[in-house]
């Protein structure tokens, strides 16, 4: 930032137009020589302290590109997946973003960020993706918990510019059996994972299920955390933030696909009130808790090499509106749909949240009671990082790094 720069910011000050305002008041109603001179003594010593003060609150606020590369904290094998591209791909923890809103780093309100779910095109074929081979390998189909629903793969990168920042999703299907038949024998076979796995969705030969990995934010700044059942197929024990949902064959009947999709999402995860198939009528009371929803990436999820959709929800409740709501529903107050339990949930503030990625932990509260709990970042869920991550960059720009040092790392 240029003196000028400094100069009119210290001008437009409150502190220093306060004073000025002073001594304009002393000279149009004609003080005492000595009043107006006092008056400009000490305009001019609070001016010079407002101009220090900014300049030392700008170095507090910058950010340097390996500040943020130490926060997004990419590993060793997703910087090797994404470089078999040739494309400059944002890395964080294992997941590797392939394509973004042109707006996702310019200084726009949050609710602008990404993509309006409802404007996000679908193009769903009849085609199966081919996965005989890998099947073949793995020994046939396993016999997986029924029922085997189809699944939806995306197969294409989607092309953004700052021109054409419409979104369209290209799908293939398979199913679940084969799904989880060629993900256990590739827990066993990390190495041919990378052989069929492309970062690129059209080069890619794993079969997968087009995911939603959506953070929820309430009204008071609380980001909600997810600590992930027992048991749970992917990822027990790890913390989310906040969730994921699998695209379905009835969220791709509906006229808006994507955003049928959130919404089901936070309904059936989070507020009690899913199953929108069965009940459309749960979509006015989910809309109700919405205050926006936004599309920010298509990323890819390593080891698996699951394309994956990353957005936010902001909620118009608090805490405390939060767990009222959910609490009466238990009650009856309002027919509850379906609920999947998935998880506990727990919140952050954006400290903590800024925290736990410089720091590698921070402290979690229980959203039903007080309780707290710690978080390290080797628990959290493989895209929780960069969710995290993507998140405080759109509520901060360029004040995410609060001090400007070298963030220490354990050895």
């Amino acid at each position: 930032m240029s003196s000028n720069s400094y100069f009119f910011r210290a001008v437009k000050d409150s502190r220093f137009t306060l004073l000025v305002g002073w001594l304009l008041g002393a000279l149009t109603n004609i003080f005492p020589l000595y009043s107006v001179i006092s008056f400009a003594v000490l305009a001019a010593g609070i001016f010079i302290f407002v101009y220090v003060d900014n300049r030392k609150e700008l170095k507090k606020i910058s950010i340097t590109d390996e500040e943020a590369k130490s926060l997004a904290m990419p590993v060793s094998g997703a910087i090797n997946a994404a470089s078999k591209t040739n494309m400059n791909l944002l890395v964080s923890g294992k997941t590797i973003e392939i394509a973004c809103h042109p707006n996702v780093n310019a200084a726009v309100r949050p609710d602008n960020v990404g993509w309006d779910p409802k404007d996000i095109e679908i193009e769903h074929t009849d085609l199966e993706f081919e996965a005989e081979e890998l099947i073949n390998r793995a020994g046939g189909l396993i016999d997986a918990e029924p029922p085997n629903g189809r699944k939806f793969c995306l197969i294409s990168t989607p092309f953004i510019t700052a021109e054409s920042s419409h979104l369209k999703l290209t799908l293939k299907e398979t199913d679940f059996f084969t799904i989880e038949t060629i993900k256990s024998w590739l827990e066993n076979n990390q190495d041919l994972a990378d052989a069929y796995g492309h970062v690129s969705p059209e080069k890619n030969r794993i079969p997968s299920s087009l995911c939603l990995h959506f953070i929820i934010r309430l009204s008071d700044g609380e980001i909600l955390l997810m600590k992930r059942a027992k048991g749970m197929s992917y990822y027990e024990n790890k913390w989310s933030a906040s969730g994921e949902e699998q695209i379905s064959e009835s969220d791709l009947k509906t006229e808006h696909p994507i955003d049928t999709l959130f919404k089901r999402a936070i309904g059936e995860e989070m507020l009690h009130l899913g199953d929108i198939e069965n009940f459309p009528e749960h979509i006015q009371s989910i809309e109700k808790h919405i205050k926006y929803m936004r599309l920010y990436s298509v990323g890819t999820e390593w080891p698996l090499y699951n394309p994956a959709l990353f957005g936010i929800i902001q909620l118009k409740d608090d805490r405390n509106s939060l767990c009222e709501s959910l609490i009466a529903r238990k009650f009856g107050s309002e027919y509850s749909g379906q609920e999947d339990r998935e998880g506990v949930f727990y919140t952050i503030n954006n400290d903590q949240a800024y925290e736990l990625l410089s720091s590698e932990k921070t402290i979690a509260k229980a959203l039903f009671n007080d309780t707290e709990e710690v978080i390290e970042s080797d628990s959290l869920h493989p895209t929780a990082r960069y969710r995290i991550f993507r998140l405080l960059r759109t509520l901060r720009r360029n004040k995410l790094v609060k001090h400007n040092k070298k963030i220490q790392r354990p050895a």
